[in-house]
């Protein structure tokens, strides 16, 4: 996780203009003229610049005629401004220039007018990056004011704004906040609270703040900024979508990155429309896009975009220009991260070279985005020497600022840090963390490397901070495996990587949205698997059990993580004494957003493609939506101390408390696979111990094979794997586990799609399956996601809402190709009831532009189902055919304790949240229903089902996510509150799944347990040497007890 830092742009306007002067000439040119010129400037506000220039360019002759010579030049003053928006610098430049050299002979010497134009020649050179010219025209405008109206003269707050935007420039963070201090006390006090000016003070200190390595308060300013323009201006007016722009920089930099593209994505037409391609707001969010794609890995799409926006500012810029600069540093990063080192270090060297000549050499920007990058590079190139001599350049800069930034110094030891370690230098390196450490948390002092910060202290966590417990946890292993080989070392890498992981963890709790988190678990997922290996080491050396139980810690974090904490956030806001209102809020905000993001994803993935104005109206209620649902989620960490402490507090069990939800009869096996290792936890009511074995490709091949055998029907290949597997997967353990009845599987990775029951211990004849060793001869298996999800399962406290329900609740769509009218079947019933529903009816099935076959054994198989509940006098009931519906479903599913669905999975492992259960086609498509229960609404079920059963077609599968898991249909049901799940893990028979779940229920219904009823129906298909081969009967898996 060393990272190279990358040029993420802030938009610093200090744009202001006067208004027009009052009307004293009763002449009709003059009040004709000052409607056209308050249509201007109000188109000019609502970025439609044609229209402003337009009607801005009618005043000036009628201003002339009259002599009205004030609005005469502040009308070229508007004119200057609005080609300063379109970068138009030369035509700005025109007007400007031209009201100066006029004014002197035609204006009245006190004439505030005066200001105007000082301000504007200002701004151009603040646009054209002349900061020294800038500030001499903003400080004339200011002594201008100060000289005629005194101090307190509210005009004077622009001023302070835009001289405050220079030293934000110049990299006087400090100074600048103070000039933004004072525009906010000017205009709070002589225009409210919530007038638009205030946006530009707000997003101006968000900016400082953000350079100051203070995200959060940065964000705090931001948001206040986008408010205060939403509420002036409305959420789809240009100047209110860049007002998301300084939140988007906070969400890249505190590694949020995919919210931060969606919603740079999403303004990018929109400003490109207002403002034009060739402009610096839309160059900035293009480089804000290279950046977030860069550290999302996809090199090739950042240096794309980063070599459109160096062609379109060559037509804009001089070489020698802050900007080209950037660009070229931004491209030299793209060529470190693809190991092109020496074409990086020309490219840092081009940008050097001019941002010495404009910025000065001691500004802090050339440390941290030249100085450390051309370092980290030498330090991958091995040339240490070069490495150390950029690092301190870089030093001597940032020591020397009146106010520290902390993230810069921060880093600029980790990078040090790093050198040494490489030089296997450890002592001098774990130095350099420590400074490290004690930049990032000031609390922190110690200078022992064999200290770390308290949990206390790192409460805000920071990725910087995870990056630099990761390398300092590094040299401690390296340091005990090439040096000292003492185990105070080791100990002080496993604790300094539990810190590091505890931070990881607090970073991802902290995204609200599910793609963020699962990208947070494949970037970190790493760091995890060497928190493992130097923890078992550990466990190794000293053989303590609180060793073990950190290194199941270290398997657990990185584990179906995603739902975890949205049932720990479910929780949280149940029971933090929060208000109703906030809750309800909270709820229908995150439903809301479920709804439209699948909205969003079925326009966008339909062919033909759908209405873009369409697509443009989804992004924006998504968008907006989730930023209010962003903003909501902060203000209960802020104002409910509780919720924060439950939504943040400790989510893996003891061990204790794990063992204490292990019958006697069984054991749980949870697999963990490292870079080379396979780590198998057992645990049982009295026994909790590990096992490792080598997982190389070879062994990876074993296991693929298996699968691949499965679903093809290649018997020769499924002997010889399953028997492999069956050695690598049971064989380290078989002698702990012999004693139980029963076996808990958590598998991990590849070996999700792995059921365990057909593993052999002892090959039978070839030809003969039904005399094979399956482990579901001898062990119940069912399986669970983690254990301290079991855990959540077992004890019940998922959903404390939930009512004891009662009965069988089954669904047939069919999709038959002879036309069938809808029924209803209930127990007791022996006719039909219901009748038809509906004016068309089910035939096979398109969605997509994919046919779905008919299912005609699924009626059968819920009819068979249904009449053994009413042998049993238990209610059931039976939806069919064209009464299957997804509006029938949700309707009634809240009231069973058996729900059973028999029909198509809707699979796409593009985006997971299409994928879904099919129902009957409805008539008329709703928001609501449209015939898919997709994957996003299962999350919004209130179910009181003991067991669901998806009876389709790989409805256990989903996409595979490092450090996440399956992705897949179970995760809303199971948050919904169903306790337990039978699931399908490859396409299933559509005359074969009737024949076992037949059996199932039937042992269900003569008292057995879930596990031992799948068992018996298992064990029942193998006698039939027709249905012996596992395809028929493994397919589907218990999830639950």
């Amino acid at each position: 996780m060393f990272r190279i830092v990358l040029l993420l742009f802030v938009l610093c306007t200090p744009f202001s203009s006067m208004g027009i002067g009052n009307d004293t000439s009763p002449n009709p040119a003059n009040k004709e003229a000052k409607n056209y010129h308050t249509k201007g400037l109000d188109f000019s506000r609502e970025a439609k610049f044609d229209s402003a220039l337009f009607y801005l360019k009618k005043t000036l002759p009628l201003y002339y005629k009259v002599g009205d010579w004030s609005n005469y030049f502040k009308a070229e003053g508007a004119i200057a401004s609005v080609f300063l928006k379109k970068a138009q610098y030369d035509s700005a430049f025109f007007y400007y220039s031209r009201a100066l050299d006029l004014a002197d002979s035609l204006l009245d010497k006190n004439d505030l007018t005066f200001v105007i134009i000082y301000h504007g020649m200002g701004n151009y050179f603040f646009r054209t990056n002349s900061f020294d010219q800038a500030r001499y025209y903003y400080t004339k405008a200011l002594n201008f004011i100060i000289q005629h109206k005194g101090k307190d003269f509210p005009r004077i707050a622009d001023e302070y704004l835009a001289l405050g935007a220079i030293y934000y420039k110049m990299g006087k963070y400090q100074k600048a906040l103070n000039y933004f201090r004072k525009a906010e006390h000017i205009w709070k006090k002589n225009l409210g609270d919530l007038h638009p000016k205030l946006s530009f003070v707000y997003g101006n200190i968000g900016n400082c703040y953000s350079e100051l390595g203070m995200n959060e308060l940065a964000l705090r300013y931001y948001q206040r900024n986008h408010s205060i323009l939403k509420m002036n201006y409305g959420e789809n007016n240009p100047q209110t979508l860049l007002g998301l722009f300084g939140i988007t920089t906070i969400y890249a930099k505190t590694g949020d990155y995919e919210e931060a593209l969606k919603i740079l994505t999403y303004i990018l037409p929109n400003i490109e429309n207002s403002y034009g391609k060739q402009h610096p707001f839309t160059i900035s969010i293009l480089n804000n896009m290279a950046n977030v794609y860069a550290l999302m890995e996809n090199y090739i799409q950042a240096e794309k975009i980063f070599r459109q926006i160096l062609s379109i500012e060559k037509k804009m810029y001089n070489n020698k220009n802050l900007r080209m600069a950037n660009n070229w540093a931004n491209l030299a990063n793209i060529y470190h991260m693809q190991a092109r080192y020496t074409e990086a270090l020309d490219f840092y060297k081009k940008a050097l070279v001019i941002k010495q000549e404009l910025l000065g050499a001691d500004h802090p920007n050339i440390a941290n985005t030249v100085y450390n990058n051309m370092a980290i590079t030498y330090t991958k190139m091995k040339d240490y020497d070069n490495a150390v001599f950029y690092y301190n350049k870089s030093l001597k800069i940032l020591n020397g600022m009146p106010v520290k930034n902390k993230l810069y110094l921060a880093d600029t030891y980790n990078g040090l840090a790093d050198v040494y370690f490489q030089k296997e230098e450890y002592t001098t390196a774990l130095q350099h963390s420590q400074k490290a450490l004690h930049y990032l948390l000031p609390e922190f002092t110690d200078t022992d490397i064999y200290k770390n910060p308290t949990q206390e202290i790192i409460e805000n966590s920071l990725p910087e901070l995870a990056n630099v417990l990761e390398r300092k946890a590094d040299i401690f292993y390296a340091r005990y495996t090439n040096e000292t080989q003492h185990i105070h070392d080791l100990k002080s890498s496993v604790l300094t990587y539990k810190l590091c992981t505890d931070v990881l963890d607090r970073i991802k709790i902290s995204y609200h949205f599910d793609e963020s988190k699962m990208s947070s678990s494949q970037r970190t997922h790493y760091i995890y698997k060497k928190a493992l290996a130097a923890t078992y080491e550990l466990y190794k050396k000293t053989k303590e059990k609180k060793h073990l139980y950190w290194a199941l810690q270290a398997a657990e974090r990185n584990r179906f993580s995603l739902l975890n904490e949205i049932m720990q956030n479910s929780l949280a806001t149940r029971y933090a004494h929060i208000p109703d209102s906030l809750r309800e809020r909270e709820s229908w905000l995150r439903t809301s957003i479920n709804r439209i993001e699948n909205d969003l994803l079925k326009l966008k993935t339909e062919q033909p493609p759908a209405d873009s104005q369409a697509v443009s109206a989804l992004e924006s209620r998504f968008v907006n939506a989730k930023i209010e649902y962003n903003n909501l989620i902060n203000l209960l960490e802020k104002q409910y101390p509780r919720y924060y402490r439950l939504k943040y507090g400790i989510r893996i069990p003891s061990l204790d408390n794990l063992q204490a939800t292990v019958s006697k009869n069984e054991a749980v096996l949870e697999y963990f696979l490292g870079d080379s290792t396979l780590y198998i936890f057992l645990l049982s009511k009295n026994q909790f111990t590990v096992f490792n074995t080598p997982f190389t490709e070879k062994e990876k091949k074993i296991i693929l094979n298996l699968i691949r055998s499965l679903k093809t029907y290649d018997k020769e290949t499924f002997l010889q794997n399953a028997f492999s597997a069956y050695k690598l997967l049971i064989s380290p353990l078989e002698k702990e586990i012999a004693n139980y009845r029963r076996l808990r599987i958590i598998p991990d990775d590849v070996l999700s799609y792995v059921p365990f029951e057909v593993l052999i211990a002892n090959k039978g004849p070839a030809d003969d399956f039904t005399q094979q060793d399956y482990l579901v001869r001898s062990f119940e298996i069912s399986y669970y996601y983690s254990m301290s999800f079991m855990y959540r399962l077992k004890e019940g406290i998922l959903r404390s809402d939930q009512k004891t329900a009662q009965g069988f609740l089954g669904f047939a769509p069919v999709f038959s190709d002879d036309m069938q009218n809808g029924y209803i079947l209930a127990s007791k019933d022996d006719d039909f009831r219901g009748g038809i529903l509906a004016d068309s009816l089910n035939r096979s099935l398109v969605i997509n532009q994919r046919k779905y076959r008919s299912l005609k054994f699924s009626e059968k198989e819920i009819r068979s189902i249904i009449h053994l509940f009413d042998s049993k006098h238990l209610p059931a009931a039976g939806y069919f055919y064209n009464d299957a519906t997804e509006e029938n479903f949700k309707k009634n599913c809240s009231d069973y304790k058996y729900i059973h669905i028999a029909t198509h999975t809707l699979m796409n492992d593009n985006y997971p949240k299409l994928s879904g259960l099919i129902f009957a086609q409805p008539d008329k498509n709703t928001d609501e229903n449209d015939g898919v229960l997709y994957s996003g609404e299962t999350y919004n079920l209130a179910l009181n089902a003991d067991l669901v059963v998806l009876s389709s077609c790989e409805s256990g599968l989903g996409k595979l996510i490092s450090g996440e898991g399956l992705i897949a249909l179970t995760r809303g049901f199971l948050y919904s509150g169903a306790r337990n799940m039978i699931v399908s893990l490859w396409k299933i028979s559509d005359k074969m799944t009737p024949e076992l779940m037949n059996l199932f229920y039937r042992n269900v219904l003569d008292g057995r347990e879930y596990s031992s009823a799948l068992r018996q129906a298992k064990l029942k298909m193998i006698e039939d040497p027709l249905t012996a081969f596992p395809r028929n009967w493994a397919a589907f898996i218990l999830i639950g007890k």
